[in-house]
């Protein structure tokens, strides 16, 4: 009963994408700049940038066409430039995401995730995949940064901190776009939950 609830928890399907304006396409999206941002989730899917409501990877037929970096495995690394990207699966869910929130690792992911499996035939065609933050703000509310197109250079099954197996990515950002926005304090803090900043509330 437990496996059969965490793969319930990890299936794309049970989840709807969210309304999508235009055709989902490789590559940058028409009318948007790098160094864009968006309120939530919502307003990303909107402008047709990543459509997903939930999952980190927006996965095609035939190749991921972006990724949402927000620090939820402990095993990313994000150095701006590269990244190093932990994939979907092998969590529970908790009481506040149905992809496993920040809960450890239960079990091996595997490249037969949907989500996976298309990172991999990017990294494998070299097709580009776009690339959102999810950044804090200086009174520590999320925002969504778009930082544009990284190659997937390498796609592996290594072993994790949890000592599960994990499909790593190594992303690499294209040289022949604008420059990689700031990323750091104070208005750019990487969304991990150990980075949101304390704001002092005025009393009244």
């Amino acid at each position: 009963m437990e496996a059969l609830r965490r793969r319930l928890a990890e299936d794309q399907s049970m989840y709807p994408d969210l309304a999508l304006q235009g055709e989902a396409t490789v590559g940058h999206i028409k009318g948007t700049v790098i160094g864009q941002t968006w309120p939530s989730r919502t307003a990303i899917a909107r402008d047709g940038v990543h459509k997903p409501s939930v999952a980190g990877i927006w996965a095609g037929q035939n190749y991921a066409y972006s990724v949402v970096i927000s620090g939820g495995y402990d095993d990313d690394i994000d150095d701006g430039e590269i990244i190093l990207y932990t994939g979907a699966g092998g969590r529970g869910k908790d009481e506040d995401s149905a992809y496993g929130g920040n809960v450890p690792q239960t079990e091996d992911q595997s490249f037969l995730n949907r989500g996976n499996a298309a990172l991999r035939r990017s990294c494998e065609h070299r097709q580009p995949v776009r690339v959102i933050r999810g950044l804090f703000n200086r009174e520590g509310k999320v925002y969504y940064r778009y930082d544009g197109l990284y190659d997937v250079t390498s796609a592996k099954l290594v072993q994790g901190k949890s000592g599960f197996l994990i499909c790593q990515f190594r992303f690499e950002r294209r040289d022949d776009q604008d420059p990689l926005p700031y990323i750091g304090p104070p208005d750019a803090i990487p969304a991990r939950p150990e980075n949101k900043p304390r704001v002092r509330r005025r009393r009244s």
